[in-house]
C-alpha cells in the first residue's frame, strides 16, 4: 500500500498534467494549421514551390471571355493585361511568407460571388514545376493550380491588406490595382 501524496505534491502533479494537456493541444492546433495551409495551397509540392521558388512572376488578368464559366476555366483562359513581371527577391519572400502563414486563411465559409481573378502569381522551380496562384480581390478568394491542374484555394480576407500592398508594388501603374482597398 502506497502512502498518499502530500497536498503540495498533488498540486504539482495536477499542474504538470494540465501543462502537458495544454502543450498537446497547442501542438495539435499548430500541426492542424500547417496541414490546412498544405491543403489550401494544393499539397506538399505546392508548399515546396512557394517556400523555395527558382522564379516568381506576376500577371495582371482581364475578365474571362463571354461564355467561359470560371468554375471550369483554366489558367490559360484568362486574358493577360500585363506581365509577366518578375518579382524582386524581397517581394517574392514576402508573398511566400503571407501565403504560408496559417492566419492568412479564415475558417471556410461560403461566399455568394462569382470569382473574377485579377492577378496571377506563378512560382516556378526546376523540372518545369509550377504553382499558379490566382487572386480575386472582389471576393478575397485565391485558387491554386499545380502544373496546370486545380489544386486548392481558400478565402484570404484576413490577409487582404498584405496582398493588396504586394500587388500595388508589382503593378504600380495599374489604376484598378491602385484603387483596391486594403480592408
Amino acid at each position: 500500500m502506497t502512502a498518499p501524496c502530500a497536498p503540495s505534491t498533488r498540486l504539482r502533479l495536477g499542474s504538470l498534467r494540465l501543462g502537458l494537456v495544454t502543450l498537446a493541444c497547442v501542438c495539435s492546433l499548430s500541426c492542424a494549421a500547417r496541414t490546412d495551409v498544405t491543403r489550401i495551397l494544393g499539397g506538399q509540392r505546392a508548399v515546396e514551390l512557394v517556400s523555395a521558388p527558382e522564379q516568381v512572376e506576376a500577371w495582371r488578368l482581364g475578365p474571362l471571355p463571354e461564355g467561359t464559366a470560371w468554375r471550369v476555366a483554366t489558367v490559360a483562359d484568362y486574358p493577360v493585361l500585363a506581365g509577366p513581371v518578375p518579382l524582386a527577391p524581397d517581394q517574392a519572400a514576402r508573398l511566400s511568407e503571407v501565403l504560408l502563414r496559417p492566419s492568412t486563411y479564415r475558417s471556410s465559409f461560403a461566399k455568394g460571388c462569382v470569382v473574377q481573378y485579377g492577378v496571377r502569381v506563378s512560382f516556378v522551380a526546376p523540372e518545369a514545376r509550377r504553382l499558379d496562384v490566382m487572386f480575386c480581390f472582389e471576393c478575397d478568394i485565391l485558387t491554386t493550380y499545380l502544373d496546370g491542374e486545380i489544386a486548392g484555394g481558400h478565402d484570404f480576407e484576413a490577409a487582404r491588406g498584405d496582398f493588396v500592398r504586394l500587388v500595388r508594388a508589382i503593378f504600380p501603374d495599374d489604376p484598378e490595382i491602385a484603387a483596391l482597398s486594403e480592408d
